[in-house]
């Protein structure tokens, strides 16, 4: 209520410069004047909803980035543990499989061997001595 009776009795600085003395002006320099102030304050209200909904979006913004974080790391882990256990498989394999001397296909992991395929996981084998093979 008090903001409004200040805008009320403000003084609308048509000469544009503060006055010290007493002016005439016409109706229509009145209304042009209270024109450009409602323009004024329409800009600094527009600048405001603005900025709000710059500071929305960099929220929102932020929200999505720790989310995709968080599922990458989740995602990173099930990786590990998966390498985790082909990797105990083959070497349990490996040493029920000790007494056979000749090369066959021994299954080798790394980062490079699982891809993502449509949610499951393919494993590449392919042949090594099993001499050159340290578990």
């Amino acid at each position: 209520m008090e903001k409004k009776r200040r805008t009320r009795f403000k003084h609308l600085n048509l000469v544009g410069e503060e006055a010290g003395g007493a002016f005439l002006y016409s109706p229509s320099q009145i209304e042009r004047a209270r024109i450009v102030q409602s323009e004024k304050m329409l800009a600094v209200e527009q600048e405001k909803e603005a900025k709000i909904q710059e500071k929305a979006n960099k929220k929102a913004k932020k929200e999505k980035k720790v989310i995709e974080t968080k599922e990458r790391v989740a995602q990173r882990e099930v990786n590990r543990s998966l390498v985790r256990d082909i990797k105990k498989e083959v070497k349990r394999a490996y040493l029920t499989s000790k007494e056979a001397t000749e090369p066959s296909n021994i299954i080798v992991v790394d980062k490079s061997t699982i891809e993502e395929e449509g949610g499951g996981y393919t494993v590449e084998t392919r042949p090594i001595d099993q001499d050159s093979y340290k578990v």
